[in-house]
């Protein structure tokens, strides 16, 4: 009788390995992005925040703090609440239970409410401030209202820019517009 080949003693362990990656693939995470938020209390709040960075790269964790200033000013421009704990707490209870990707869905799209309403009252200051004189021969004024003006500009570039962002960024997420 012969000995069987080598190629043929390692089939056995060549068969467990493929098995082995194929369970691991097939069970490996699901799309970060549909994990579910704990939020009930600042405890479990901060145990998930800790945990994502397990399965969120820097880039998402960078996102997803964005996202929690984001939900944190909509309280406050809202007058939800006051208060650091008062803001906190309220926050949590809008994303408590939800899936990551809707807390950075509904962050964009207060992100892009914000910066609308921004928008607005930007426009209606420079028109307003463009209708604005100095005296004949005031440079000094003059030079100032124009620095105030490019300023202005900059502002607006800026948060139309931002808003662009956001409204990509929401696109992205699967949403095809701001919810109002």
């Amino acid at each position: 009788m012969t000995p069987p080949l080598p190629a043929l003693r390692l089939l056995p362990r060549v068969v467990s390995l493929a098995l082995a990656v194929l369970l691991l693939v097939a069970c490996g995470p699901r799309d970060p992005l549909e994990r579910t938020v704990a939020a009930e209390s600042a405890n479990a709040f901060a145990m998930w925040r800790s945990q994502a960075g397990g399965y969120l790269n820097t880039a998402q964790l960078q996102e997803v703090d964005e996202a929690i200033k984001e939900l944190k000013l909509q309280v406050m421009n809202n007058r939800e609440a006051t208060g650091t704990e008062a803001v906190e707490t309220a926050m949590r209870a809008k994303i408590h239970g939800r899936s990551l990707r809707t807390l950075l869905r509904s962050a964009y799209e207060a992100k892009i409410k914000r910066l609308e309403v921004d928008l607005k009252g930007l426009a209606i200051a420079t028109e307003q401030n463009s209708r604005l004189t100095t005296r004949p021969g005031d440079t000094e004024s003059t030079a100032y209202l124009e620095r105030f003006r490019q300023k202005q500009a900059g502002r607006r570039e800026a948060a139309e820019q931002d808003l662009k962002s956001a409204q990509d960024k929401l696109k992205a997420l699967g949403a095809t517009t701001a919810q109002p």
